[in-house]
């Protein structure tokens, strides 16, 4: 039983699975059907490993709908876009990968998913949180000229 749940892990965590696709179509997750299976994938692989950061970063990535990170979300006509339908579980997703990624476990885009948590706060409207992500996607080399606008932007509501 081991044996057939440890393959079914390995089938899922190859290239190939839902999980890992490399661009889903820009509509609400409830809209698309290829965003679905990829959260559902994510989550099978999320249960076979918890420790991988990977599979949390691509769910939040399969549920997170808007700009693309390096967009500039910040100037019109993309002031008011919606990223998620629920922020919530989708800022849950990639702080858990932001939490599980280092030593062994790399998470690449560390940058794009601290722009998009700052997105999804802001979306919220919890500009403190958006710009405290904001100025740690300013940290890596390649979110630090986006996250910049983005983290003056956040600075000017907060005042």
């Amino acid at each position: 039983m081991t044996r057939l749940l440890l393959l079914a892990a390995l089938a899922a965590a190859s290239p190939e699975s839902d999980c890992f696709l490399g661009s889903l179509p820009p509509v609400a997750v409830k809209d698309s059907a290829e965003r679905r299976r990829a959260v559902d994938a994510c989550t099978e692989l999320i249960v076979a490993d918890p420790t991988d950061p990977r599979p949390y970063f691509h769910r939040g990535e399969a549920r997170y709908v808007g700009p693309p990170p390096l967009l500039g979300w910040n100037e019109a006509p993309l002031f008011d876009i919606r990223v998620a339908d629920d922020p919530d579980p989708v800022i849950a997703d990639y702080q858990e990968a932001l939490a599980r990624a280092g030593g062994k476990r790399k998470l690449r885009q560390d940058g794009v998913a601290w722009l998009r948590v700052g997105y999804l706060h802001a979306q919220k409207g919890a500009w403190q949180d958006a710009v405290r992500a904001w100025r740690k996607a300013e940290g890596f080399e390649e979110t630090a000229r986006p996250a910049r606008p983005r983290l003056f932007f956040g600075q000017g509501r907060l005042v």
